[in-house]
Parts: C-alpha cells; structure tokens; sequence
C-alpha cells in the first residue's frame, strides 16, 4: 500500500528532527 509507503518515509525525516531539531536547522 502507498499510505504504508508514504508514513514511513515521512517518519525517517520527523525521527531526525525530534532528536536532533537544532542540527536539522542549522543543516
């Protein structure tokens, strides 16, 4: 299924800003 698809790949990136939000932003 593509929803499956898509709330995995958006949660790769939110895990990433959660953790490390000022790194994210200082990219």
């Amino acid at each position: 299924r593509g929803d499956q698809r898509l709330r995995q790949r958006r949660a790769r990136p939110f895990f990433f800003l959660v953790p490390s939000p000022p790194a994210s932003f200082g990219g």
